[in-house]
């Protein structure tokens, strides 16, 4: 081994130890915080005991392509449906996506730019939250680094005209596949992948290779669109997105926040870090050259991102608003790169006092997001379980009918999501589900409208229990809703908090309130 190879092995090594000590974390507590919606709608789809037919039918109620459900159900076979069971699935998926990105990167880019860039993966705040988040975000996440690492030596073999083998030519296509049924934005990422490919192929017979299998993946995915629209229980025109500027900006900015989190300051670092040696040079003091590095990586990132991003956005505008927060997240390998290629481009040389104070920075700016960590100890989503853990033990409530807030944003006010919260959602920790009915706000602002939510407000049994609502539920509009039921009960309803804590682009943000559960005053 060269001295070289040693220096470069004793840059890398705390950035790798941090990575995994994050990794480590993905598996400390897995069942602290109960399931939230998303996760609890997981379970509609893939807890039962129908088959993959049954999955695939539920999954059409959804949004999403079932791939992931296919995989959960599956898993939870094995293991069970617990948090831990469940949650530990997206774990391996999010420990897999950082390291199969740490060697994804070995060709292209030195040992300690793939350690920094590995440490910025393993440190985000997206890894953080969506490893332990059963949804199908890790398993995107590790999708679409396989699918960069395959493009990468794709192109690279291409670009100069030797013959791509099958070899990759297979799995690439076959991981393609699987990305465009595991998520919509995958699918997206997946044509900015074509795309780059095709215009950077250097034979016809490649590019017709190509296009044919971008033609293929469409034909398949615009046949199970058809499918999904004709099935989806959800109003499609009414979710929770929206096509206003402010709010597809702030979508922007939450996702590349949490994609980069602490290495969005040594990104800036390093990009600004050549104007350093600009300056000594100018004033005639001699600095070593940094090698030379190919764009076309970055070249590639940036196709990717931007097509997702464009076509994203014409879809929520011409189909149906869809431009979200964690849709865009699926790019996130691609983004990771930038950092790798910043500490290559800049070449700090850990010999020197600058090149030491540098990397020393680069470090802590990209570490200390690690601050996170202890809060895997800590509640970090709605409470569905304490809350219904509460209720329950309410003297007099759990054998009586009771009222409870409809997810409103979630779905839409049909018979088939009232019996989703009662059962699924709420129902999932309740010791009854049957003794729960499901109502929205505008019903609890109009309860004469309704006489089965008048009944149920009208009646002296006992128990204290006005309304018990989770989801959808914030601190704009819950006053709201406690007049109104304090309206209807001809006193002020007396509000028991289930707090959490959110997770912010660095460390957390303050203590959140994600249940509400409204009494009888004494």
């Amino acid at each position: 081994m060269t001295e070289t190879d040693r220096s470069a092995r004793r840059v890398a090594a705390p950035f790798l130890a941090l990575s995994v000590l994050c990794c480590l974390f993905a598996f400390v507590g897995l069942d602290v915080t109960s399931y939230w919606i998303d996760e609890l709608f997981t379970l509609f789809v893939i807890d039962h005991d129908g088959g993959m037919r049954e999955v695939l039918s539920r999954a059409l109620t959804d949004t999403h392509p079932p791939a992931y459900y296919f995989i959960a159900h599956a898993w939870i076979r094995l293991f069970g449906s617990s948090e831990t069971a469940l949650r530990a699935l997206s774990a391996v998926f999010a420990v897999g996506a950082v390291w199969v990105f740490f060697w994804t990167l070995k060709p292209w880019f030195s040992l300690p730019a793939r350690a920094v860039a590995t440490l910025v993966a393993a440190a985000s705040t997206l890894t953080f939250d969506y490893a332990q988040t059963a949804r199908s975000y890790s398993l995107c996440v590790l999708i679409a680094t396989g699918l960069m690492g395959l493009a990468l030596a794709i192109h690279a073999r291409s670009r100069e005209g030797e013959p791509v083998p099958w070899r990759l030519l297979g799995p690439f296509w076959l991981l393609s596949l699987l990305a465009s049924y595991t998520h919509f934005y995958l699918f997206l990422m997946v044509g900015g992948l074509h795309l780059f490919i095709l215009v950077g192929a250097k034979t016809t017979r490649f590019r017709i290779l190509v296009l044919v299998s971008g033609a293929l993946l469409f034909a398949l995915m615009a046949a199970y669109v058809a499918v999904l629209l004709r099935d989806t229980r959800q109003d499609l025109q009414n979710m929770w997105f929206k096509n206003t500027p402010s709010f597809l900006f702030r979508q922007a900015l939450w996702a590349v926040g949490r994609t980069w989190s602490g290495g969005i300051g040594a990104i800036l670092v390093l990009a600004l870090a050549p104007w350093s040696d600009r300056l000594k040079l100018a004033r005639g003091v001699a600095v070593p050259t940094p090698p030379d590095r190919p764009l076309w990586p970055l070249a590639m990132s940036g196709t990717v991102v931007a097509v997702t991003v464009a076509v994203g956005l014409a879809i929520s505008f011409v189909v149906a608003p869809s431009f979200g927060k964690r849709n865009l997240l699926v790019f996130a390998p691609f983004m990771w790169l930038l950092p790798a290629w910043l500490y290559d481009a800049v070449a700090p040389d850990p010999a020197t006092r600058g090149g030491k104070l540098l990397i020393g920075s680069v470090l802590v700016l990209v570490g200390v997001n690690a601050v996170q960590l202890p809060v895997r100890f800590k509640p970090r989503d709605e409470d569905w379980r304490a809350s219904a853990a509460y209720v329950a033990g309410l003297p007099g409530c759990r054998t009586t009918e009771l009222p409870v807030v409809l997810p409103w944003i979630f779905g839409p006010s049909t018979p088939f999501f009232r019996d989703l919260a009662q059962h699924y959602f709420y129902g999932r920790y309740y010791p009854d589900f049957a003794h729960l009915h499901a109502f929205t706000p505008a019903e609890f602002d109009r309860p004469d409208k309704v006489p089965a939510l008048q009944a149920l407000l009208a009646r002296r049994d006992g128990c204290p229990v006005v309304a018990w609502g989770v989801h959808d539920l914030d601190a704009e509009n819950e006053p709201s809703l406690a007049a109104d039921l304090s309206r209807a009960i001809g006193a002020r309803v007396v509000e028991k908090r289930f707090d959490f804590r959110r997770p912010g682009a660095v460390g957390f943000s303050k203590r959140t309130t994600g249940a509400w559960v409204f009494l009888r005053p004494n």
